[in-house]
C-alpha cells in the first residue's frame, strides 16, 4: 500500500486522490461544528474513517472514538496517521445486514468510494459493539447511513447520541430510499433535526435542550 500513497502537508494520502483532499481542507472544523452539539465528550463512532482526518480531531474531543473504513488503500492511510491508544479503527462497513460487500472505488475522490454488491468486506452493526455510552454517531458512508442507523437502534435507544449525517439525495436513491425514509426511522427513535451544515444533518433526541 506504501507505493499507492505520498505525504501531503504531513498526512499520509492515496496518491490519486484530488477531491476528497480538496474537501477536507475547505471543511477543516466539520468536527467541532458537529461537537459542539454534544454535551458530553466520552464516546464518538465515526464512519468512514478516510484517511484520519477528521478522526484525529475527534480523537482529541472524545476519550474513545470507534472509526470504521473499508477501503484498504484510505484504512493504511487511516494507520500511518492515527496511532492514537483512544481511536479504536475497524477495516469494516456499518451497517445492518452481517454481510460481505464490494466497494466501488472513486479513486479521484476516495472519500466517495460507496457499497456495490457482494464482495469479501464485512459489514457490522454499530451495536455490534455492544456500548454503554455513546455520545456522537456521525455517519458519512455515501448513501449507506440508513442501514447504518438500523443496525444502531439499540445503541440509539440506550444511549440517546446525538446523530450527525451526510445526506445526498443521489446517494440515497442509490440504494432506494428517501429523506422521509430516513427521518420516519429517526422520529420512531424520538429524534428530531436540530441543524444542518451544508449536507451535514444532526438529529437530536425531542427532549435536548
Amino acid at each position: 500500500m506504501k507505493e499507492k500513497t505520498e505525504t501531503r502537508e504531513g498526512w499520509v494520502w492515496p496518491i490519486d486522490d484530488v477531491s476528497c483532499w480538496k474537501y477536507m481542507m475547505s471543511h477543516p472544523d466539520l468536527p467541532s461544528l458537529v461537537s459542539s452539539h454534544v454535551p458530553n465528550k466520552k464516546v464518538c463512532v465515526q464512519a468512514g474513517g478516510n484517511m484520519g482526518y477528521y478522526v484525529k480531531q475527534y480523537a482529541e474531543l472524545f476519550e474513545n472514538v470507534y472509526t470504521f473504513e473499508p477501503d484498504p488503500i484510505n484504512f493504511y492511510c487511516l494507520n500511518q496517521n492515527i496511532q492514537h491508544e483512544n481511536v479504536f479503527k475497524y477495516q469494516a462497513c456499518l451497517g445492518y445486514d452481517r454481510s460481505l460487500v464490494n466497494l466501488k472505488i472513486k479513486t479521484l475522490n476516495r472519500g466517495k468510494n460507496y457499497v456495490n454488491g457482494v464482495g469479501k468486506i464485512p459489514t457490522l452493526r454499530i451495536d455490534d459493539l455492544n456500548l454503554t455510552t455513546c455520545d456522537l454517531i456521525h455517519l458519512d458512508i455515501e448513501g449507506f447511513e440508513f442501514f447504518a442507523l438500523q443496525g444502531a437502534v439499540n445503541t440509539i435507544k440506550n444511549c440517546k447520541p446525538v446523530v450527525a449525517l451526510e445526506f445526498f439525495n443521489k446517494c440515497a436513491t442509490r440504494f432506494n430510499y428517501t429523506i422521509n425514509d430516513l427521518e420516519k426511522l429517526l422520529s420512531t427513535l424520538d429524534y428530531k433535526l436540530l441543524k444542518t451544515y451544508e449536507e451535514e444533518r444532526i438529529y437530536v433526541p425531542k427532549s435536548y435542550n
